[in-house]
């Protein structure tokens, strides 16, 4: 196992863990906010537990993806997209936004081109 994928799998559990026990105002229930969570990831192939190379369908999962790309990756989303987001996804990828602005070293593993980025020494 690399350092990144440890890293990446620690991040997964910290975000999973806060979203479940911290107390961030979201306007959904915590499992359905894990759940969405969950779904910004890939589960097979090249971007298998990286994060989504596109924003996921469901609107909730759209928010949170939106939150961790413009953390993880910003070159990688259309400012739009977040304007456009309604007032419920907005709370959400305003939590989960906050959560991302304190570990901004960290956020950085979870997206494969910015970890592949970081390792040929451009980021």
């Amino acid at each position: 196992m690399t350092e990144a994928t440890e890293n990446r799998d620690k991040i997964k559990k910290v975000m999973r863990k806060v979203i479940l026990e911290a107390d961030l105002g979201l306007p959904i229930e915590k499992e359905t906010a894990v759940e969405a969570f969950d779904q910004c990831y890939g589960s097979r192939g090249a971007y298998k537990d990286w994060l989504k190379k596109t924003e996921p369908a469901d609107p909730h999962a759209k928010a949170i993806w939106l939150a961790l790309v413009s953390n993880a990756n910003p070159y990688k989303i259309q400012v739009g997209s977040i304007l456009m987001l309604g007032d419920d996804e907005r709370k959400i990828f305003d939590s989960i936004n906050t959560i991302c602005e304190r570990i901004p070293q960290m956020i950085g593993w979870i997206d494969k081109d910015r970890t592949a980025l970081s390792a040929m020494g451009v980021w």
